[in-house]
Formats: structure tokens, sequence, C-alpha cells
């Protein structure tokens, strides 16, 4: 199992009222205006694939879009243990042993141990 961020996208827009110039002069219609992009973090998460993580991204955001994973170590930071902070609403789910195991794979990796 690996840990993957996993980003969420989304399209923004709004109405906008133009001029149209027509047969009997100068009208108005309703156009939808494409504001931009944006890209939200949706969470961080141990699945067997960027595809798993991505699929439960969806459920948590409950849209369907664009998602993208990036795989590794979260934010490549050396994991210290820290007892007295835990996320907010989070359960802290790893024990000290996976935590290690998961770094061990990261050096492994890093200096290319199969």
């Amino acid at each position: 199992m690996n840990y993957y961020l996993v980003a969420s996208g989304y399209q923004t827009t709004h109405q906008e009222t133009v001029p149209e110039m027509g047969v009997g002069g100068v009208g108005y219609k309703q156009i939808t205006v494409t504001d931009g992009f944006i890209w939200e973090i949706a969470g961080v998460f141990a699945a067997n694939s960027a595809e798993s993580a991505c699929k439960k991204a969806a459920q948590k955001t409950g849209r369907m879009g664009n998602f993208f994973a990036v795989e590794g170590f979260p934010w490549g930071v050396e994991m210290l243990d820290v007892e007295d902070a835990v996320e907010f609403g989070g359960v802290d789910s790893m024990s000290k042993i996976q935590k290690l195991e998961n770094r061990s794979r990261e050096l492994e990796a890093e200096v290319g141990i199969d």
C-alpha cells in the first residue's frame, strides 16, 4: 500500500448578459462565461494504486471530474512520532511499524534497491 496525494479539479462559470445585433435592432442574450479551472486537494490516501486513490477521492468529494494522484511518502518529509497531535476529524491509522516499513521502502527506492 502506498500514499497518494489526490487533487480534484473543476471548472467555474457564471452567466452574463451581452448585447446582440438582430434584425429589429440591438437585443440582449445570456451567455455562459468560463471563469477558470480550480484545483483543490481532496486528501492523502493509502491505496494500492493511483486509480483507487482517485476513485476514493471522487467518492469523498461527491463529484466526478478531473482527479490526479501523486505517489510517495506524504510530501517527502520523514514522519516523526508526534504523540500530542492528530489531524482534526481524522484518526492516526498507521502503526509505528507501518510508518517504519514505508520509510524503509522509500529509502530503498531512492538508492535503487528493488
